[in-house]
């Protein structure tokens, strides 16, 4: 078995390179997993703190 990649031929067609990606579409996709992580940390926080009410209220904390 060897590492090289076979050259392209009739049968095995190049496959295309995608293009390339810029800058802005970078940061919109950092900003928009941004966006979803400070949504499920806070979804998080809300829940520890919902949780830490019923605790309360229920008398074991």
């Amino acid at each position: 078995m060897t590492d090289e990649t076979p050259m392209p031929t009739a049968e095995t067609p190049e496959i295309p390179q995608p293009a390339p990606i810029s800058q802005d579409m970078i940061r919109e996709r950092q900003r928009a997993r941004a966006k979803v992580t400070a949504w499920l940390l806070a979804g998080f926080v809300v829940l520890i703190f919902a949780i830490s009410i019923v605790k309360i209220a229920a008398g074991y904390a």
